[in-house]
């Protein structure tokens, strides 16, 4: 499993060496811990917020949504999104 994160600094902090005695390197650390036992096949990436921007804005809407839902339709929260990532691909494709 891989996740995804918009905070370079995370990221930064996870796969980095230091270490400190802040509630916020407690985290860390536990993070860190999780990845080399538990989640030993899993990788964290640091992601751009807008290259995830439908990814982020789903999220945010599922907060409202607590129960599950299936959507058949695009949502509207994240259809400006995709709708900007087809027309990226169709006018800009990958070079191989």
């Amino acid at each position: 499993m891989d996740f995804e994160m918009d905070s370079k600094t995370v990221v930064d902090s996870v796969y980095g060496g230091s270490n400190g005695v802040s509630n916020y390197m407690a985290i860390i650390n536990d993070c860190r811990h999780m990845l080399a036992t538990d989640l030993a096949n899993s990788d964290l990436k640091f992601i751009q917020r807008q290259t995830n921007g439908a990814a982020h804005s789903l999220a945010k809407e599922a907060l409202f949504n607590p129960s599950f839902h299936i959507y058949y339709n695009i949502p509207s929260c994240i259809s400006d999104f995709l709708f900007n990532e087809m027309q990226y691909a169709y006018f800009c494709p990958k070079k191989n």
